[in-house]
């Protein structure tokens, strides 16, 4: 919550979320609710009198509280967060607020997640290999942990759940099906 709309949350623990000067920055204040089922901008102009905002429930995914994954859904070839499709239109709104609020689909983070998309692909795929030569298992641990600990586990989560739907995805995992379970 901006601290410029609601001054009593600064020093609120549970107001506090680590992001990047990128990410934080492009929210700046930016803020909505939702009230009666509708999304309402609450965001105050730069030179507009300080007032209490309308009350609401905040719009954007709280990680905090909420699973964005329930919202969001990760497009596996253009690396897009989209609104998932079982949303009502509430939640799609409150998805498609977060995306574009925190924008989340800019081309740093698109190229990111297509790179952490290869590199748990390259990893999958060695651990399959190593695991057919029967490879050492502290050897084979050594994958797992590598592929559980690397950056953007949305992605591999994604691809965990999207990949009866990639061939080559589906492929690996029919070779190695315990890698669903990481």
């Amino acid at each position: 919550m901006p601290k410029d709309l609601y001054p009593d949350r600064v020093f609120v623990w549970e107001n506090y979320l680590f992001a990047c000067g990128r990410c934080n920055g492009g929210k700046s204040s930016h803020f909505a609710v939702i009230v009666h089922n509708a999304l309402v901008d609450v965001t105050r102009r730069r030179e507009a009198p300080i007032r209490k905002p309308r009350a609401g429930s905040p719009a954007l995914v709280n990680p905090r509280e909420e699973n964005p994954m329930q919202y969001l859904d990760l497009e596996m070839t253009t690396f897009l967060f989209l609104p998932r499709e079982d949303l009502d239109q509430i939640h799609e709104e409150r998805a498609r607020y977060t995306i574009d609020v925190l924008r989340l689909n800019r081309d740093v983070l698109l190229e990111a997640r297509q790179e952490a998309y290869g590199a748990y692909r390259a990893r999958l795929v060695e651990y399959r290999d190593h695991k057919v030569r029967q490879v050492a298992e502290s050897k084979l641990e050594i994958l797992i942990s590598a592929i559980v600990s690397s950056a953007h586990p949305t992605v591999w989560r994604e691809m965990q759940r999207q990949g009866i739907l990639i061939a080559e995805l589906r492929d690996l995992f029919s070779a190695v099906p315990e890698a669903l379970t990481w």
